[in-house]
């Protein structure tokens, strides 16, 4: 039987990788998602563990964990945001091929982070121990990673992996430990899963302490760790649904202006929070009925 050339076998690896970072594009979906991208990141924590160590290759290996990490950040990303090809095309008349250029270079750009994340990784491997390798160093570097995704150029942190674990069982954290931190914690727990050895004694403390994991992060769930203070107060929000080709063109301005009025006029609130398009003109260009509205609800 015919045997893969080894470039063959690298591009089906990062259409495999690419695959995969697709999948946690689905983290806004309920209820299950949470259970898909523990898988999914399971299956990258493997790729990287199967990458040969550090003292038997060269730069070769550090290269193809970044590539692998490029393609499945490049999947995630292409992934999540698919919807700007919509926003140029459609409602900013972009022309459709050069949306579609555009939004594949701004995924190989953001796809960076990850790729440079699983490089370092990479690099920090030496002699570490593949525990230590999925357990320490590839979560720390994927969750700097990104946090510089969310930082650099002032950020662009759309669909970081702690966003899946809202209503999981890692949704105690985020008290403590934030988005990101809730990440890395769930990587983490996905790298407990791919250590399984072949004795079962090491497969019984595996389970174990993927179980005990599980346990103690839904018990920090349970526990307030805030106290309200002073009076509750009442809040509204207020979504006019008006569609994206109708809501700057200039017929329907006074239509929308008009719709969020009454909206804002229905009930009092402390606090009443509308779309950042609610008011699609600058406010010396909003019309005489609306001004006094707009001013008085903003405490002007």
């Amino acid at each position: 039987m015919a045997t893969m050339k080894p470039w063959g076998r690298t591009l089906r690896t990062l259409g495999i990788a690419a695959g995969m970072g697709a999948l946690p594009a689905l983290n806004f979906l309920p209820h299950w998602q949470w259970l898909l991208q523990l898988v999914v990141l399971s299956c990258l924590l493997r790729l990287m563990v199967r990458l040969p160590r550090q003292q038997d290759t060269s730069e070769k290996v550090h290269r193809l964990a970044f590539i692998q990490g490029w393609a499945f950040g490049f999947g995630w990303i292409i992934a999540s945001v698919y919807w700007l090809y919509i926003a140029m095309h459609r409602f900013g008349d972009m022309p459709a091929p050069l949306a579609v250029v555009a939004l594949i270079l701004f995924s190989l750009f953001i796809g960076i982070f990850p790729g440079l994340s699983l490089y370092a990784a990479s690099k920090l491997r030496r002699d570490s121990s593949d525990t230590v390798y999925a357990l320490a160093i590839i979560p720390a570097c994927f969750a700097l990673g990104e946090w510089l995704r969310g930082w650099f150029l002032t950020g662009f942190p759309w669909n970081v992996s702690g966003y899946a674990h809202v209503d999981s069982i890692f949704s105690g954290l985020f008290p403590l430990l934030g988005v990101y931190g809730t990440g890395w914690i769930a990587l983490v727990f996905a790298g407990i899963a791919i250590l399984a050895s072949q004795s079962w004694r090491a497969k019984l403390i595996n389970f174990s302490a993927l179980v005990s994991f599980a346990i103690v992060c839904s018990l920090l769930g349970h526990i307030e760790w805030s106290q309200p203070q002073g009076q509750p107060i009442k809040v509204r929000l207020l979504q006019g649904n008006i569609s994206q080709d109708a809501k700057f063109a200039s017929e329907r301005v006074i239509d929308s202006l008009q719709l969020y009025q009454r909206m804002i006029q229905q009930d009092s609130a402390d606090l009443i929070a509308t779309p950042e398009t609610a008011f699609p003109t600058f406010m010396h260009m909003l019309p005489a009925q609306s001004q006094p509205l707009v001013t008085r609800r903003a405490g002007r």
